[in-house]
């Protein structure tokens, strides 16, 4: 064995030897590692400070989001059923063409699947 190789552990199969050099390198792994965390959990904590600041925009967007999402979502289904609009003025007459209900229509459409 080397002179300058130092014996750190014994195992079962026999020993396990490092170097000088060796161990500096760990020992600047080792650091580097550990300023790596604390960055890093300085860095999240700061982050977390700015969505806090701006946490009154950040549920703003995310309710206009919401509300577009139900739009879209209501669009998509009124084209896919052909659903129209219906026309409304200010007379006391109530008519009424080709009308369907979305609920009676999609118990009929099961009820034809066989999905009672």
């Amino acid at each position: 064995m080397p002179l300058h190789y130092v014996r750190k552990q014994t195992t079962a199969n026999g020993e396990r030897y490092i170097t000088p050099e060796l161990k500096i390198t760990k020992t600047r792994r080792t650091g580097a590692q550990e300023r790596a965390l604390r960055l890093e959990s300085v860095l999240l904590q700061a982050l977390r400070e700015e969505i806090l600041k701006k946490t009154a925009v950040l549920q703003s967007i995310a309710q206009n989001i919401a509300e577009l999402d139900i739009f879209v979502s209501l669009a998509e289904v009124a084209e896919r059923r052909h659903y129209v609009r219906p026309v409304v003025d200010d007379s006391r007459i109530l008519r009424i063409r080709d009308g369907r209900h979305p609920v009676l229509e999609e118990c009929a459409a099961f009820r034809n699947a066989g999905l009672q």
